[in-house]
């Protein structure tokens, strides 16, 4: 039980405030969250052992009015939240960088 409230509140601290459009979108993020918390790694169907968890975790992944950025700017919040709370900080840039050449498209690198 622990776990799962804990999960639940890094779900909520992470996201709870993204707006995504609709506050439905926003439980089920925070619920996705949790989840992913609870079983970090694999696919949705590893992750999701009910058909009624894996199939909102794939209409969420799948909805076209989720953006990535409004995903992005939640965690940011997130991170200057607890942040600014603190007397220091370090931030870290990884400045490195990486080229994947495949110019015939046989690699299935996917999006990078």
């Amino acid at each position: 039980m622990a776990r799962t409230s804990g999960a639940l509140a890094f779900g909520r601290q992470e996201f709870g405030h993204a707006e995504l459009g609709d506050r439905r979108r926003t439980r089920a993020l925070v619920a996705l969250a949790a989840g992913l918390a609870r079983k970090p790694g694999g696919r949705i169907s590893q992750v999701f052992r009910t058909l009624a968890l894996r199939e909102r975790a794939y209409r969420f992944v799948e909805n076209s009015a989720v953006r990535a950025s409004a995903l992005v700017l939640a965690v940011a919040q997130a991170a200057a939240a607890r942040i600014s709370a603190l007397p220091m900080a370090y931030v870290v840039v990884d400045g490195s960088s990486l080229s994947l050449a495949d110019p015939r498209g046989r690699k299935d690198f996917g999006q990078v």
